[in-house]
């Protein structure tokens, strides 16, 4: 996987153009399991709640069968392992609703 980034002055390529850096990123990615989610809780919302922390790779709220509503759990995968360090300690024991949530790894 390589990056895209801006051109800056001085470069070979025009200033306005993208250009592509042939360095790989770092990092693995990393499964989270989410816990004490409210039940009225979307996988969209999920999803944005851990976008603001770093790119996801894929996001799944185990629903119920019956009622089609959250069972109050869900697993992230974020793409890069510093980024799943870094929302682990953003988001474990934070204030969703009346929930205190718990992130962590997922075994």
């Amino acid at each position: 996987m390589f990056a895209i980034r801006p051109t800056y002055p001085g470069d070979s390529v025009s200033d306005f153009r993208l250009k592509r850096i042939l360095t790989p990123t770092t990092g693995t990615a990393m499964k989270l399991i989410v816990l004490n989610l409210p039940r009225d809780f979307t996988e969209d919302a999920l999803a944005e709640l851990f976008k603001v922390h770093g790119d996801i790779k894929a996001c799944d709220l185990v629903l119920d069968e019956i009622t089609g509503q959250s069972k109050g759990f869900g697993f992230v995968e974020m793409a890069l392992e510093h980024e799943a360090e870094i929302v682990i300690k953003a988001l474990q024991g934070s204030k969703l609703n009346k929930n205190t949530i718990r992130v962590k790894l997922a075994n």
